[in-house]
């Protein structure tokens, strides 16, 4: 199965003021038909806010999981958000705890490929996060495969 790779690196500084950093990303991408791909946000402070807006030509889902729930992927119980068919969307969520979040792209019931536009924005909470090391950075990895 053919993986679309790309890498982008994004540094949330745990030192900076209550919801004072924001990072964005923008991917323009296609998915062959019967295949998914995901993009991997590393690290993730509990409390940040994650938003997504989504855009496509064709029918595919949308999930956003947590490390778990990529893992056990397609079987997944508990998506933090789930979208069966999608044109386009918009949803934003809370992050429950610190770790690892997936965007996953299917198309695996699709005929066709599909182009999408994802854009993801990630406002980091300090107040919400509580770093070990106060002052030590926290990199958030996008990676779409």
């Amino acid at each position: 199965m053919r993986r679309l790779l790309l890498t982008v690196l994004v540094w949330f500084v745990a030192g900076t003021p209550a919801w004072g950093d924001q990072k964005s990303i923008e991917m323009n991408a296609e998915i062959p038909a019967h295949e998914w791909n995901s993009t991997r946000l590393l690290n993730v402070n509990q409390g940040s806010t994650l938003e997504f807006e989504f855009a496509s030509d064709g029918d595919i889902k949308v999930l956003l999981l947590d490390k778990d729930g990529f893992n056990n992927f397609p079987d997944v119980s508990q998506p933090l958000f789930r979208s069966d068919s999608s044109d386009r969307i918009k949803f934003s969520v809370v992050v429950p705890k610190q770790g690892d979040y997936f965007l996953v792209v299917d198309n695996t019931e699709g005929d066709l490929k599909a182009h999408y536009i994802a854009r993801i924005k990630a406002s980091t909470n300090t107040m919400a996060h509580i770093d070990p090391q106060p002052g030590a950075s926290h990199p958030l990895i996008l990676a779409a495969r």
